[in-house]
């Protein structure tokens, strides 16, 4: 080649030196920095467990505030005959909202739903800013919810269980009176309360699992690692 060819450097492509070239002309020896790779929220161990915990406790704790508000200021007790319903239809359904708005069972629920579905909203903020009692108020109103889960169908079924008979009168269906009146009565109560209890168990499934998973240990670690007080 020409005595102007420049010599071929033994640099990889695209890498550059930290260092520039010497007063001297020599240039600095490579040197080439790594960095660590920077560990997400979400890639801590316990981290997604502890997430589902608290968004399941705030989607229970919202929908149960909603309904304890709507059975205390009676909101969730107006009813209306379906369009087009017989006299007798409607008659049931003003008894059946008369008796309902009256029964201090169905206010103590509402009130009683608010308190405990508070401490599950209380408990999904506590646990999504860390604080170390977090999982102390998460457990505690895991268990109040399932107190109340239980509690709540016996409840129920003590106010709505004496409407029956307005119950089956709102159904409005003309085949029901080929049966004894004794017999659909005693048919609506068993639905009613066999519905009560499968709800309850439903629920109480539910806060077994979310008990459980509070009480993980990577989830404790997780929530205790550098939590505020």
């Amino acid at each position: 080649g020409s005595a102007g060819a420049r010599k071929k450097s033994g640099r990889p492509s695209g890498v550059r030196s930290d260092a520039g070239p010497s007063p001297l002309g020599l240039r600095a020896p490579l040197r080439l920095r790594t960095f660590a790779p920077v560990a997400t929220p979400l890639s801590l161990p316990g981290a997604k467990a502890t997430l589902i915990l608290s968004l399941s406790m705030t989607v229970l704790g919202v929908a149960g505030v909603a309904i304890g508000y709507g059975e205390l200021t009676g909101g969730a007790m107006a009813l209306e005959a379906p369009p087009g319903a017989s006299e007798a239809a409607r008659e049931a359904a003003a008894r059946l909202e008369e008796g309902l708005r009256g029964d201090p069972i169905g206010h103590a629920l509402g009130a009683a739903n608010l308190v405990v579905s508070g401490l599950l909203v209380l408990a999904s903020f506590m646990l999504t800013l860390r604080r170390k009692t977090a999982l102390w108020w998460a457990g505690q109103a895991v268990a109040a919810n399932a107190l109340f889960a239980i509690a709540k169908p016996v409840a129920r079924c003590a106010t709505l269980l004496p409407f029956a008979a307005e119950l089956v009168a709102l159904q409005d269906d003309p085949t029901l009176t080929t049966f004894p009146a004794e017999t659909v009565t005693a048919m609506m109560q068993g639905a009613l309360a066999g519905w009560f209890v499968l709800e309850a168990l439903i629920l109480l499934a539910i806060y077994f699992i979310l008990f459980r998973l509070s009480r993980r240990e990577a989830v404790r670690a997780f929530v205790t690692r550098e939590a505020p007080e």
